[in-house]
């Protein structure tokens, strides 16, 4: 079983204490800290007092964020596949024509080259 701890963060002026296992009490630190620095501008600029408001705003703020990069990995691991799927096959056919020299009996290196 997994120990866990009592981590006071503080989002937007307000100190919550949240329950997490011990091994993730860092990343929970620097989320809540990700999180702060995101609900900061809403709250000033837009003047939001009521916390669900700023909640809901930034949670859409930074999920948009994170669909936007998941997008572009997807896209990167795409553009990689296709990348690959080209290289084998370039690999394929450069084996195809090699093999019959291959087979020829007393064939020189100059003439597979």
């Amino acid at each position: 079983m997994t120990e866990s701890t009592i981590v006071k963060i503080k989002i937007f002026e307000r100190e919550y204490q949240i329950k997490c296992p011990i091994n993730q009490q860092d990343q929970l630190i620097k989320t809540a800290r990700y999180i702060n620095e995101k609900t900061k501008p809403i709250g000033f600029t837009q003047n939001i007092d009521h916390h669900d408001s700023l909640a809901a705003i930034t949670s859409l703020n930074v999920t948009n964020e994170l669909l936007e990069k998941v997008d572009k990995l997807e896209k990167k691991l795409e553009q990689a596949h296709s990348k690959i799927n080209r290289l084998n096959s370039d690999m394929d056919d450069i084996v195809r024509a090699s093999t019959p020299a291959l087979r020829k009996p007393n064939i020189s290196l100059e003439e597979l080259l």
